[in-house]
């Protein structure tokens, strides 16, 4: 290998290996846990993958399960095929919403609503990869992620490199001739169960209720009686308390 001032290792072997649960293959759906799922769509000489991955109450995330499809120019993938075995993944975890980036994003939106999945773009800029991976990163080395024990995406992780752009910012991308859509889904999925839990407002705003004494009569009364309905003494029954005409 040629290194350079310019190029480092994304990952140290010695870091990633903690976080790597030995013989985990798969997990299957648990109950009570907060799932995320991405996908790097692609139909020819990329991978389609995909990943899923949830958040404990400790707020350690795991991930569940990883797979991709292959396609190549000659036998490119069956989009309606593969969105199909998508969708019954997702739903097998209890899952309708996954991520992904703006590649075919319409088709992909379109194709995914049909199967009762809502597909949620995340558009990719230049620093999308470098902020992606460098969740995963701090992830790994405060050993806050449980990872699958998967060729695949151990491989690729351990092939991506931090490049240092001629403007100072870092970019993270595979080793020449390196695939990376695995370890893009994963790392996906964790940055989205890395964001703060939505906190539902404690106490919503309430109309205030002035108590009026016929209120305990009408309960127990079999009389259709409206206090609100003038008679010829409103609206005085709501300043004394009760309803003279009617005794309540």
């Amino acid at each position: 290998a040629e290194f350079t001032d310019s190029i480092v290792s994304w990952i140290e072997p010695e870091v990633l290996a903690p976080c790597v649960i030995e013989g985990r293959r798969q997990l299957p759906c648990l109950n009570d846990v907060t799932y995320a799922a991405a996908v790097d769509p692609a139909f020819k000489q990329a991978d389609f993958a995909l990943a899923i991955e949830h958040r404990t109450n400790d707020n350690l995330i795991v991930v569940d399960h990883v797979f991709s499809w292959t396609g190549s120019k000659r036998a490119p993938l069956g989009f309606g095929r593969v969105c199909r075995e998508v969708a019954d993944t997702l739903r097998a975890y209890g899952i309708n919403v996954v991520h992904g980036d703006q590649y075919a994003a319409v088709a992909i939106q379109q194709e995914f609503l049909k199967l009762g999945i809502t597909y949620k773009e995340m558009t990719f800029v230049r620093h999308t990869r470098a902020q992606l991976f460098n969740n995963l990163k701090h992830l790994i080395q405060q050993e806050r992620i449980e990872l699958l024990d998967e060729p695949k995406l151990l491989r690729q992780l351990r092939s991506l490199e931090e490049h240092i752009c001629a403007d100072g910012n870092i970019d993270v991308r595979p080793d020449s001739g390196q695939k990376d859509d695995v370890a893009i889904v994963v790392a996906l999925s964790a940055f989205e169960l890395s964001q703060p839990v939505y906190q539902v407002p404690a106490t919503p705003i309430m109309y205030g209720h002035v108590y009026r004494g016929w209120e305990d009569a009408l309960a127990s009364s079999h009389l259709n009686f409206d206090p609100l309905a003038k008679c010829g003494k409103y609206p005085r029954c709501c300043t004394v308390g009760y309803c003279e005409c009617n005794g309540f």
